[in-house]
């Protein structure tokens, strides 16, 4: 892995929960070489200690007012809904490194509980009940990467970023 990206991800971590990590874990994850927009995102609810001083987790909710676009592999679940592809990205663009073989950098931000994903005029609610994926930030704070078990979804675009304050758009 690339040391100036790793240093990135955990500068990354002290800034959005306002704590050092306490450890740096390099958990085996699969991203294919492709993903496809399949719209925009209009609301996630998440499960974060980010505010918390005893680490607890709170729930909380984000509203995205740009409605940056929403991409995912070929054989997420999520992709049955959208009558055809918007357009598609390599994965190395919305990860921003130069290969997904290996290790990729990611910082993690909190537990995703609830995605809700506009399909042109229609609005799809996707609630992730028990399995609570790992919402993570790639090093420019511009790609959130939400690790579920049935592929990565990544929502990047509009005038998101990540920031202390939190996900800012």
């Amino acid at each position: 892995m690339n040391k100036t990206s790793l240093n990135k991800a955990i500068k990354n971590h002290a800034m959005w929960h306002q704590k050092e990590a306490d450890e740096v874990l390099t958990p085996s994850y699969e991203f294919g070489d492709q993903a496809y927009c399949i719209g925009t995102i209009d609301q996630l609810w998440y499960s974060s200690d980010k505010w918390e001083e005893n680490g607890n987790f709170c729930t909380y909710y984000h509203d995205f007012d740009s409605h940056p676009p929403v991409y995912c592999s070929e054989d997420s679940p999520l992709i049955v809904p959208a009558a055809e592809y918007l357009r598609h990205k390599k994965t190395t663009a919305l990860l921003r490194v130069k290969s997904v073989n290996g290790e990729v950098p990611l910082t993690f931000l909190s537990y995703a509980l609830e995605l809700t994903v506009n399909y042109g005029k229609v609005k799809k609610r996707y609630r992730f009940r028990s399995e609570q994926p790992p919402v993570c930030g790639t090093p420019d704070n511009k790609t959130l990467v939400i690790l579920a078990k049935a592929g990565p979804i990544y929502v990047r675009g509009g005038r998101m970023s990540i920031t202390a304050r939190g996900i800012v758009n």
